[in-house]
């Protein structure tokens, strides 16, 4: 991108996570430092398109050689209703990686190509660990996908680790995916079976 500002930017999440373990990356997720409007700015100045319908989050999807990429502002989020919540938007990557689900991703890599991991999950990908970031209690209140979302990756490995009272408590919280729209559940079900080991899931 040509622009006389200096800013960072990262690939996070499941790209970084697919790659370590040796699956084939459908998606790339971005993140910068720089609130989205300056980014918008950078964005036109380089003629690329992009789609600001998720601006209120920080999110803009550009469309590069007709693939699309998810790029968001780094930020905290608050004040969650089960499903959505209000943004603040920072420049702290360690606040950003407070706000994913499980440690798998929360991996960030920077242009280096360097991993940064604030919660050990570059381990728990290799050792196959399920873990939440943070109290699993609170993460599965704050938004209802999660519950099903922690489903659908026991089926990235084969063997996957699962703490022993997570299968309790996610019973505890199986109510809540009621309320996540038909639309949000035939998406997570419908990447669950692209995976080489659904069974884990429907287990």
């Amino acid at each position: 991108l040509v622009d006389d500002t200096d800013f960072n930017i990262w690939v996070v999440g499941g790209a970084v996570r697919d790659y370590l373990i040796g699956k084939e990356i459908t998606d790339i997720d971005f993140v910068t430092d720089i609130e989205p409007r300056k980014m918008i700015e950078i964005i036109k100045k380089n003629g690329i398109r992009f789609d600001g319908s998720y601006l209120n989050y920080g999110t803009l999807i550009l469309n590069i050689n007709k693939s699309n990429y998810h790029l968001t502002s780094l930020r905290e989020d608050y004040s969650y209703d089960g499903r959505h919540s209000k943004v603040r938007f920072t420049k702290e990557l360690s606040i950003d990686a407070l706000r994913r689900d499980l440690t798998i991703n929360s991996l960030y890599i920077n242009k280096k190509a360097e991993i940064i991991d604030f919660f050990n999950g570059y381990d728990d990908v290799k050792n196959s660990k399920l873990i939440f970031v943070g109290d699993i209690h609170k993460k599965c209140v704050e938004d209802y996908l999660r519950i099903l979302r922690y489903c659908r990756f026991c089926s990235i490995f084969e063997n996957p680790i699962i703490p022993n009272n997570y299968k309790n408590i996610l019973k505890t919280y199986s109510n809540l995916v009621k309320k996540i729209s038909h639309k949000k559940i035939s998406i997570e079900l419908k990447k669950i079976f692209k995976n080489e080991f659904y069974q884990n899931s429907i287990n």
